[in-house]
Parts: structure tokens; sequence; C-alpha cells
């Protein structure tokens, strides 16, 4: 099914997950941790796509897995590194899939790419001119990304204009980088207009390594209260552990009480600590729907 036409019809508390090809925590087998994942109830998966498609099969692989258990696979496919040719290529395989949607993102440059950057992106320099390509060149439900908070190399009004573009190219819905302060994510979605298309992408901090890839990699804010919290129990893995468990849970549940019920969750593959932070919204939302006592 479309992802537009999965979160169209979704009432109440809905959810996708994101996983990503390799091993999953400990070593385990990342199909075995898409069957746990499976077992919880996700409208659909997202599986990324490395840089330069260097893990092109294990995606093909794993979202053929996915569809085979009975949920709607979303692969990402960034432009990066390709030349339009090898474009096409990765989508008429996903059409020969039967995958029916597909994330199109420009995506960065490799960490150890050396020479010119513009080299990466010769046919196609932004993420809205892959969207048009695919939308005229093959038929699937195309997302986007969005990004709440901004954009280092760009203003809010220009950030809120690329979003714009993306929707006018073809995108039918979007899928926000990770944030953490909800009032940001309402504020974009009033000022961009894309309003129920805009999809919240949560991203819950089980551990150190979550932290530092949210201020580092994505260059999200962390808000003070919660990174004292966090910084309180940087030599207590379990406490810091609660600490992000407790503040994803609230910030879904805030989400589902101002009428964004669908939410996707950046998994890390930790199906466990997904099932725990789930149960937890769910939780919260039965408090809320009891109303004081």
């Amino acid at each position: 099914m479309r992802v537009s036409e999965i979160v169209r019809r979704s009432r109440g508390f809905s959810y996708s997950f994101e996983v990503f090809p390799g091993m999953g925590r400990n070593g385990r087998n990342i199909y075995r941790v898409i069957d746990e994942m499976v077992k919880l109830g996700p409208r659909f998966i997202s599986v990324t796509y490395g840089a330069g498609g260097g893990n092109r099969r294990d995606l093909l692989s794993l979202c053929g897995h996915i569809a085979a258990r009975g949920v709607t696979p979303l692969p990402h496919f960034t432009a990066v590194g390709h030349t339009r040719r090898e474009v096409d290529e990765v989508l008429s395989s996903f059409r020969d899939h039967r995958f029916e949607n597909v994330l199109a993102l420009r995506g960065d440059p490799p960490r150890n790419h050396e020479g010119p950057v513009e080299d990466l992106f010769r046919d196609f320099s932004n993420a809205s001119q892959l969207i048009r390509h695919v939308k005229e060149h093959h038929p699937p439900c195309v997302g986007a990304a969005a990004y709440p908070e901004g954009r280092p190399d760009c203003s809010r009004e220009d950030n809120l204009g690329y979003a714009r573009e993306k929707r006018d190219a073809g995108a039918e819905f979007f899928i926000t980088q990770m944030f953490f302060e909800n009032d940001c994510f309402y504020r974009f979605v009033e000022e961009s207009g894309l309003g129920e298309a805009v999809i919240p992408g949560i991203l819950p901090i089980f551990g150190p390594g979550q932290l530092e890839m949210a201020k580092n990699l994505a260059g999200a804010h962390i808000p003070r209260p919660l990174l004292q919290r966090l910084m309180r129990c940087r030599d207590d893995a379990e406490a810091f552990r609660e600490v992000g468990l407790d503040h994803a849970s609230a910030q879904i549940s805030e989400l589902v009480g101002a009428g964004f019920g669908f939410v996707h969750i950046f998994t890390l593959n930790r199906w466990r600590d997904t099932a725990e932070l789930l149960e937890r919204v769910r939780l919260r939302d039965r408090r809320r729907a009891s109303g004081p006592r």
C-alpha cells in the first residue's frame, strides 16, 4: 500500500519504524530483528540506503523480507554518487520487486570522499530534482525528508521553501529529521503549509551513542532540561536509558494528543527498547484518557 494512503487511513496512535541493513544489537541477525519488529504492529518499515548504494543488495533483500511478513516496506534512496543511469537502474530494481514506495533523498557525501563535492551530484544536485525524476519515470509513491529545526546550510525561510519545492515536485509525504521539542515541529507544519503529510520522526535516546548522534551527526538541538537530566546519570547506563525512554514517550504522547497520531521511530534496530517505548506511550495515553481521580 502507498505510504500516503496508510497515513491518511490511520486513526489514533499509529507508527512506523526505521531500520538499517546489517547486524542488530549484540550481533543479532537483522532478519531476526525485523521479525520481532513486525510483531510490534508497525504500519510500514523504512530501510536506509548507504551512500553510493554500497548496501543495495541488502536493502532489496531486507525490504523483500518485510513485505513477506505482511508489512509495507519503504526503501530509502539517495542520489549522492549516482548518475542518472544508475538512479534508473536502482528504481527499476525497486519496481521489479513491486515496492510501491520510495523515500527520495539527496544524501550526504561519504566521510572519506576526496575531491570536489560537486562530482557526487552531477545529475541531481538536490532532492527536488530526484523526486521530479522519479515521478516522471517511475510510478511509486515518493516521500521526502523535512527539517523542523531547519538546516545548517540555509536560512529558515529557504528551508521552508525547499520543503514546498519537494511537495511541488511530487512528494506525497514527509518524514522529519529527529527533534526533541515538539513546538518546533508544530511551527514547521504550520509555516510550511504541508499539513498532515508530515510524519514526525522520533529518536529515542537509549544511550550516550544516540545523544552524540543527535548532536553531532544530525545537528539536533537538545533541550537544556533533557541534557541536564542525561548528564546527571551519564555513568549509569540504565538510568540514562530510563531518561531517554521517558522523554521520547512523553514527546510521542503529546504529539498524539495534539492530533499528530502517526509517528516514525528511528529504532536503531533495537526492538526490545522500541517495544518498551510503545508500551510507555500507551500507558501515558490510558492515564490521560482516564483523567484525574
